[in-house]
């Protein structure tokens, strides 16, 4: 079977188990993605560890489960507790403290990085009641997915002016304007499919915009720490897709910007 053949089957398989979780919400969901985060963290640390960086997993797993168990507001204390003893015990451990603080940075990057994505996933899906979070949190999700297929077709059809070469010498523009079209459909199609869709439609348009130019961020950096190590995909994990992180790594990036957009219109976080 072909990679596309691939991709297609594992997402006919995934995709409705995804959405299900994301139906049932609460714990069942919030393990879900507690589960997604540390397989992604563990294809970052076993990146970061090849291009010759030390990362401290229990302190990026404690981090992970801070965040991801908590509010923003609960999270940070503990947080910086957690941060505050850990820089303490490096200086103790390493007296050089060059490599104390990358062995920091490091573990920090990994610690935050997809958590406090998700982060944003959870609080979308806890806002209002559990309808609307669920719609809001469905179609930020479909959007991306609509953004990235529409960008993979366009930009290897049409794709001729190169987005960032030097990082990743196959995304061109036309597919970041490929990914506008399809996650302009993907709002559509919800507004259109989804019983009492209820947000106006002309407030969600720019969310398109945002999905358009957060995801290829995301994509670019994954990208770049694949680059780094020689790798082509994080993993082999997903059929088709690669690792976790290229399967999400736009949507972590996503969920933060649309998260503030949403929240200045005063739809999250209610």
């Amino acid at each position: 079977m072909s990679e596309l053949g691939k991709r297609i089957a594992f997402g006919v398989v995934a995709a409705p188990i995804f959405v299900g979780i994301l139906w049932l919400g609460g714990w069942a969901f919030k393990a879900m993605v507690l589960a997604i985060v540390v397989m992604i963290q563990l294809e970052m640390t076993n990146m970061l560890r090849k291009a010759g960086f030390h990362v401290f997993m229990l302190l990026a797993f404690a981090i992970n489960v801070l965040i991801l168990s908590s509010s923003i507001t609960d999270t940070l204390l503990p947080f910086l507790a957690v941060v505050f003893i850990w820089l303490i015990t490096l200086v103790v451990l390493f007296p050089e403290i060059t490599r104390a603080f990358y062995g920091l940075m490091s573990t920090l990057f990994i610690g935050l990085y997809a958590p406090v994505g998700f982060l944003f996933l959870i609080l979308m899906r806890e806002t209002m009641t559990d309808y609307v979070g669920f719609v809001l949190a469905f179609t930020v999700i479909l959007m991306v997915w609509g953004s990235d297929i529409f960008a993979y077709f366009i930009g290897k059809n049409f794709g001729k002016n190169l987005l960032a070469p030097a990082i990743s010498p196959k995304k061109t523009w036309e597919g970041v304007f490929g990914g506008l079209l399809g996650a302009l459909v993907a709002l559509l199609l919800c507004w259109f499919f989804l019983p009492g869709f209820p947000f106006e439609i002309l407030v969600m348009l720019p969310l398109a915009l945002i999905v358009c130019i957060a995801g290829p961020f995301g994509d670019l950096l994954a990208s770049r720490l694949k680059r780094a190590v020689d790798l082509k995909d994080s993993s082999g994990l997903l059929p088709g897709h690669g690792g976790f992180l290229d399967r999400f790594d736009a949507m972590i990036a996503v969920l933060p910007a649309a998260y503030i957009y949403l929240f200045l219109m005063g739809i999250a976080g209610g």
